[in-house]
């Protein structure tokens, strides 16, 4: 069953833009990139979605850029994105089976990005391991995601799981960590970006409360708006506590 049904993709896309599925469009993609050298790299985007953050970094650094997503209804969309900007020859996008290994060759990838899609995954080690696999020597893994301080929820963070209507299987910092490091990854950096979540969550709010009610009420009607209030404040309450948190990961594959 797809938990991105065209509502919840069309609710995502009024709010962060065409294309995205994830928060803070083309500036949070740009946040995660910024310390790598992308430039004509061939990336992968585990999780691409509808298509936006790999038809972006396609045509901004050049890159070639292959998207692979378990939700058939998502690729379809994301081919028709990519048609439509005319990067067929630089983008392509996959659909995938779950808890399968990537249908890739070993050092087929400069890098593997992700943006708040592995937290969709209940095995993340396989899934690194696998990731290691298709990088290629001294390639880099970045990833975007979000992840929990403890498996003890509040009544706040059970709620806001709940009314979310995705699974979720969140890590903590030091699960990741320890994962990417049996993975066989180096060099791995997490830095916490928990506030910087909270800013978006945040803005994201004002926006459905000001310029975007009238869009959502005339779109979705008032009781929807209603409903993604309440998921947003939810949101917004578990990362300004650090129940939940947000951090990017970055780690290398060993060199020859």
């Amino acid at each position: 069953m797809s938990q991105y049904e065209p509502l919840f993709v069309d609710t995502l896309e009024t709010i962060w833009g065409e294309g995205f599925l994830t928060p803070g469009g083309i500036d949070a993609v740009d946040f995660m990139l910024a310390s790598l050298n992308v430039a004509g790299k061939k990336i992968l985007d585990i999780g691409c979605g509808i298509g936006g953050p790999a038809c972006y970094v396609a045509k901004k650094y050049a890159a070639t850029v292959t998207g692979v997503d378990v939700e058939k209804n998502l690729i379809e969309k994301a081919k028709i994105t990519a048609e439509k900007l005319k990067l067929t020859d630089q983008v392509k996008f996959i659909l995938i089976e779950p808890n399968k290994p990537l249908p890739f060759n070993a050092n087929e990838f400069d890098i593997v990005m992700s943006k708040e899609a592995i937290l969709h995954i209940k095995d993340k080690l396989g899934l690194y391991e696998d990731i290691y696999r298709v990088l290629k020597p001294s390639g880099i893994f970045c990833n975007f995601d979000w992840m929990h301080k403890s498996s003890h929820y509040s009544e706040d963070m059970q709620r806001f799981c709940e009314i979310d209507g995705l699974t979720f299987y969140f890590n903590t910092f030091d699960d990741v960590e320890q994962q990417l490091n049996l993975a066989g990854f180096i060099n791995i950096k997490i830095t916490d970006t928990t506030e910087r979540t909270y800013k978006e969550t945040q803005k994201d709010i004002n926006a459905l409360e000001n310029e975007l009610g009238d869009v959502f009420r005339q779109k979705f009607g008032a009781d929807y708006l209603g409903d993604c209030l309440e998921s947003w404040n939810l949101q917004a309450k578990v990362f300004k506590s650090g129940e939940l948190r947000s951090g990017l990961i970055i780690a290398s594959k060993q060199g020859k």
